[in-house]
């Protein structure tokens, strides 16, 4: 009997990569049958728009096609929320709600039919998927042209509850991340950065705030949420945020150096470094106390 693994899929982007790399290992890993559920998409039949597909289509990557409408996620999910014990007894299927869940699941080779359930932000993860590897092998035939990228996620993280739970990027981890560019190539090498953002305007006063008035300073004018990661990542030198979408741009394109703060949560010293690629995956990865 071959056992299903069904990803419950939400969230933006830089979240369904990781959901996706996840049921991808698992599937491939232990010869699971793999399904989507796209009920926190309305179950849209034209899949191909939404984050993850599209991004499949620009790379012209054959990922995983088979979906399911009838789970009655949210009943489903509202049990295992309320008797996370039980619940995979009276369903008689497993269910995966974070790292921990998921690494028993893989040690313990549990014969059940599960469904994925969180968000698994883990470079282990990613490295051991397919699409991970097929990342790796496109961007080592692919050279990055652009210089420097910061990309500084605002956005819902200025707005309550969101503001109280996650550190914000802010001018002190910018100019201290320019001055690891300065000891890496040179204090005269800043002369114009690309800023990505979803709060473009105060993301390009902070820049210019920090930096000397000679530095041009770029705005993205990209349209999509798309675009943005694949300009982003073609910087050779990017300065990234606490964000799944920013960390993504890391996987999909060779680099240089990269910066990134290792403190996600405003109330939290560290973030697990099991979230974190090792040095030179792709690049010189740079992990900054922030």
């Amino acid at each position: 009997m071959k056992y299903k693994a069904t990803l419950f899929l939400t969230g933006g982007l830089g979240n369904q990569f990781y959901q996706y790399c996840a049921l991808d290992m698992i599937s491939k890993k232990l010869k699971y049958n793999p399904e989507i559920d796209l009920q926190n998409f309305n179950n849209n039949k034209n899949y191909k728009k939404l984050g993850i597909f599209k991004l499949f289509n620009n790379l012209n990557y054959d990922g995983i096609k088979n979906f399911n409408t009838k789970n009655y996620r949210n009943f489903l999910l509202k049990v295992n929320n309320k008797f996370p014990k039980i619940s995979n007894l009276i369903f008689d299927k497993k269910f995966l709600n974070n790292k921990k869940d998921f690494e028993i699941f893989l040690e313990q080779n549990i014969n059940k039919n599960i469904y994925i359930n969180g968000y698994f932000q883990n470079h282990n993860i990613i490295s051991n998927s397919n699409f991970g590897k097929y990342l790796k092998k496109r961007y080592k035939e692919r050279n990055s042209h652009q210089q420097i990228g910061i990309h500084i996620r605002l956005g819902d993280y200025l707005l309550k509850p969101y503001s109280d739970i996650y550190w914000k990027f802010n001018e002190d981890y910018l100019k201290e991340s320019f001055e690891i560019i300065k000891e890496n190539y040179g204090n005269k090498f800043i002369k114009k950065v690309n800023i990505f953002s979803d709060s473009i305007e105060i993301a390009v006063l902070m820049a210019k705030k920090v930096l000397p008035s000679y530095v041009e300073v770029v705005p993205s004018k990209e349209k999509s949420v798309i675009n943005d990661l694949f300009a982003l990542s073609e910087n050779k030198i990017k300065i990234l945020s606490n964000s799944s979408f920013s960390l993504m741009s890391y996987y999909m394109n060779i680099g240089e150096l990269t910066i990134c703060p290792k403190r996600w949560f405003k109330n939290s010293q560290n973030t697990p470094d099991s979230l974190f690629p090792p040095n030179n995956y792709n690049g010189k990865f740079i992990k900054f106390y922030n």
